[in-house]
């Protein structure tokens, strides 16, 4: 047995030997909460984001503190400790060392009645990496909960149970989703899921010259069941053309119509001038999420949706112009993807530059014929920040030339 217990302890030491909890001014964490209960004959459901900001810090006696929602908490690297600040004093949190067990601190988790926490060490797949975790289970004479820490995120998992004498009842859990943190040096770690939405099209045509467009959109964190939606907004981006002529609508927005918070609606009254004239109106939809920092989804993924007096079917429809998109994903780490479209032969060259307007990487620079295309642009090894993608382009014959640029977001 006393083996045993060396080598378990041998294990902590060396499983626990990191940062459990990075704590800097402006760290962000965004946690998806589910819960459900019952109370005076009632149940209750509850699906949920919840964000978790440091804020500010200060100096306690020699120590300095974060302030964590409230809260002041610090983490001691050399002993590998989490402490608070609870009742005019430093007050454990917990020990990644052991022993393991230890007495609850009532001023980080509030309970009934506090007991004697356990150790736990375990594991966990987040942002796409097996990471040891390490935190502890409470038990009291109404419940359990627990909280786990991750290496360089902070904490990832938390979960309550309690139940009263009057036999209500509540269990909730929550999980990080997204974080922004820092380090020492100032720099910046994006850790993000980005799951993209998806969309279904239940109604897209004309009547009377106005545009109906109902949409389906899901995302994975959403919940129909719950009526929870990770979708901040919908909006319709457009324009009517025709030729050379071009001709930008604002921006709208869909509607919830229903109880269904996966059922989206817009109706837009169109330019019946323009499109008696010839023109051909152009739209999507671009859904924004509730990241901290926003996944933006199109439908399409390419292209417009169009409307015409003469053709009313819908239809993709390539644009007809030089276009440089938006790099996807956007921010990245450490590599993303950028779209354009060359509308007849051309020279073409494109280029990354940093914010001062260095050149960092030409990514092509040779002719194109006409047609979609895309490029991909690795940031590995170089430090997160703003970078702008440049496109320059020329046709054959002389008669068409196009500049723009893109600004990209690197985070790591």
């Amino acid at each position: 047995m006393k083996k045993v217990l060396f080598l378990f302890a041998i294990a902590l030491l060396a499983v626990n030997a990191q940062n459990y909890y990075p704590l800097h001014v402006g760290n962000t964490y965004l946690y998806l909460n589910d819960s459900w209960g019952h109370q005076y004959g009632g149940n209750f459901y509850n699906h949920s984001v919840s964000i978790l900001q440091i804020t500010k810090d200060t100096l306690i006696g020699v120590n300095k503190y974060y302030n964590n929602n409230g809260g002041w908490i610090r983490y001691d690297s050399a002993k590998n400790m989490i402490f608070n600040y609870c009742g005019g004093m430093d007050s454990l949190v917990v020990n990644f060392n052991g022993p393991i067990s230890f007495y609850l601190n009532k001023c980080f988790v509030f309970t009934y009645d506090a007991r004697p926490a356990s150790l736990v060490v375990g594991s966990g797949y987040y942002f796409g990496k097996n990471c040891t975790t390490s935190g502890f289970d409470y038990y009291t004479d109404h419940g359990t909960g627990g909280i786990m820490w991750a290496p360089g995120l902070g904490i990832v998992e938390t979960s309550s149970y309690q139940h009263d004498y009057d036999l209500s009842e509540y269990f909730g859990s929550s999980k990080l989703i997204e974080s922004i943190v820092y380090d020492d040096n100032d720099s910046c770690t994006h850790n993000a899921y980005s799951y993209p939405a998806s969309f279904t099209s239940l109604q897209n045509d004309l009547d009377n010259n106005k545009l109906q467009f109902y949409l389906m959109v899901t995302h994975p964190f959403s919940s129909a069941d719950y009526k929870f939606s990770f979708i901040d907004k919908i909006s319709l981006t457009g324009y009517y053309q025709k030729d050379t002529s071009k001709i930008n609508i604002d921006t709208l927005y869909f509607t919830t119509p229903g109880t269904d918070i996966r059922l989206y609606k817009i109706d837009v009254p169109l330019d019946t001038f323009m499109l008696n004239s010839g023109y051909t109106f152009y739209y999507k939809a671009i859904a924004k999420d509730k990241g901290l920092i926003p996944v933006y989804t199109s439908f399409p993924d390419t292209g417009y949706f169009s409307k015409s007096l003469t053709s009313v079917n819908d239809k993709e429809e390539t644009v007809t112009n030089y276009k440089l998109s938006q790099n996807y994903p956007n921010p990245f780490n450490p590599s993303t993807t950028i779209d354009y479209y060359i509308p007849s032969e051309s020279k073409v060259n494109i280029t990354v530059y940093n914010a001062l307007g260095s050149k960092i990487k030409e990514l092509y620079d040779g002719n194109r014929i006409q047609g979609n295309y895309d490029v991909k642009f690795d940031g590995a090894g170089l430090s997160s920040g703003v970078y702008f993608v440049t496109i320059k382009a020329a046709s054959i014959d002389g008669k068409e030339s196009f500049i723009d640029s893109k600004k990209m977001l690197l985070l790591k």
